[in-house]
């Protein structure tokens, strides 16, 4: 089961850099949740980011000096700013309707995107050369992912309903409960990062 306010209204700005990666999280929410929201993003360059640590962002200081950043405007009109990936996603999928009622489905979720940042695909963005992000690349998928990616194969096969037995399920398709979560489409948002690297994914061999 999952929770959402039907009659919310809060308005959201995402600014966040320009490549594919985190920022598309929000936005698949956004997209597919139970619950519209009115949400605006905004793309940058490195050098537009570099002018906001300097200068700061819709009025406020740019917390951490990071991107993503996430501007909310509730219902009295009042601005706050938050930051962080992970914080920023818990927090929309709550607005959106995809994050789980349920207190330990809803931990088991937080693990799931606390599990992608293992990645840590950021590098990928940092390299100066094709050979490098290939060599970054093929680095990425042949020791980070193989284990992230069977602990969620794991996680998925055993997920059962509180009246099942926790046993192999071979019939889950989520990754916790008994419909999608934004675990699930955090997990799809990762895999899709990767494969927009294009040319360097293939010639990895994934």
């Amino acid at each position: 089961m999952l929770t959402y306010n039907p009659d919310h209204s809060t308005k959201m700005h995402l600014t966040y850099f320009a490549h594919r990666g985190r920022g598309d999280v929000y936005e698949l929410l956004c997209t597919v949740g139970r619950q519209p929201v009115d949400l605006i993003v905004t793309r940058v360059n490195w050098n537009h980011f570099l002018t906001m640590r300097e200068s700061g962002l819709h009025g406020f200081r740019l917390p951490y000096q990071q991107l993503p950043v996430l501007l909310i405007t509730n219902t009295a009109g009042k601005d706050r700013i938050v930051a962080q990936t992970n914080s920023i996603i818990t927090y929309t999928a709550k607005i959106v309707g995809e994050y789980p009622s349920d207190e330990i489905h809803a931990a088991v979720a937080e693990s799931v995107i606390n599990r992608l940042s293992d990645l840590s695909s950021i590098g990928w963005y940092q390299c100066k050369t094709d050979k490098e992000r290939a060599q970054f690349l093929s680095t990425l998928v042949s020791t980070r992912l193989p284990p992230i990616l069977t602990d969620l194969e794991s996680m998925i096969a055993t997920n059962t309903s509180d009246s099942q037995e926790a046993t192999l399920n071979l019939d889950s398709i989520w990754i916790v409960g008994e419909t999608r979560t934004f675990a699930d489409l955090a997990i799809f948002a990762a895999l899709h990062e990767l494969w927009s690297m294009g040319a360097a994914i293939t010639s990895c061999g994934l």
